[in-house]
């Protein structure tokens, strides 16, 4: 994933990351949106009559169902991971771009681009199944005390977000500058 001319004053107005989005974004979002229809819509014409169904019809069905919600969520956080996580630190922003550096460069994630306000990175080879194709864009912004943040993760075929990346970086970022506060 290419990420480029971000507009670093609409996404810290608008609280979503502002950048030039190519034609594979909005594809991906199309697919995606249209796998959930059709499960949804194969959900309902299967429920429309479960009383007729015997109790293996009912348990398959109870599983599509649950199935269907695991990709109606995974839709969800598709279309809002490009919103902006915030962090509140008491902490300047130069002391902030400092702490986060520190921490990529401790963490072996490489740094795309790096400038006054804006920080982009990608962990090459995060810590998944061997042989994954995964990898995360990490995109940073600094305001005055805040620190926000958003993380894209890119596939080979579909890029479906990860679950838990994003909470864990966003404890990560806070630990580090909380522990910065309290030296």
């Amino acid at each position: 994933m290419k990420i480029t001319s971000i507009n670093y004053e609409a996404s810290i107005h608008y609280g979503r990351l502002a950048f030039k989005k190519g034609y594979h974004y909005y594809f991906e979002n199309l697919f995606q949106i249209s796998i959930n229809a059709a499960l949804i819509l194969g959900v309902v014409s299967i429920a429309i009559s479960w009383k007729n169904y015997g109790i293996n019809e009912q348990s398959f069905l109870f599983v599509f169902i649950l199935f269907t919600l695991y990709f109606n969520f995974l839709l969800f956080l598709k279309l809002t991971e490009d919103r902006l996580q915030v962090i509140k630190t008491q902490n300047t922003k130069e002391d902030n771009k400092k702490l986060v550096v520190d921490y990529l460069k401790q963490k072996e994630i490489r740094i795309q681009r790096n400038s006054k306000n804006i920080l982009v990175a990608f962990d090459p080879s995060p810590n998944t199944v061997p042989f994954s194709s995964k990898r995360n864009y990490i995109v940073i912004l600094f305001h005055e005390e805040y620190i926000y943040f958003t993380l894209f993760t890119e596939r080979n075929k579909v890029n479906f977000p990860s679950l838990f990346d994003k909470i864990g970086l966003k404890k990560e970022l806070a630990e580090i500058t909380e522990n910065r506060n309290q030296q």
